[in-house]
């Protein structure tokens, strides 16, 4: 696999796992790991590599409910706030 693919399937799986198996939107995803909607953008098309600490935040929301729920609700009241 070339580093294109490969930065091409890392864009497409954020954006499947943010989508299909979290199912948030953009923006609400973006708030619960702390950045804005034009970076995640970026990172779903693949124009910039996610840095690794938002890789283990991805997973941890997968994985952990208990952490998928602290986290949206910080994003939540972010929201909010803004």
């Amino acid at each position: 696999m070339t580093e294109q693919q490969l930065k091409k399937f890392r864009a497409k799986r954020l954006q499947s796992i943010r989508k299909d198996d979290l199912g948030l939107s953009q923006k609400v995803f973006a708030q619960a790991v702390g950045v804005n909607v034009r970076t995640l953008q970026d990172w779903e098309m693949g124009r910039s590599e996610m840095p690794k600490p938002v890789e283990i935040i991805l997973a941890l929301m997968r994985d952990m409910p208990s952490v998928r729920k602290k986290l949206l609700k910080i994003g939540i009241e972010n929201l909010k706030a803004a």
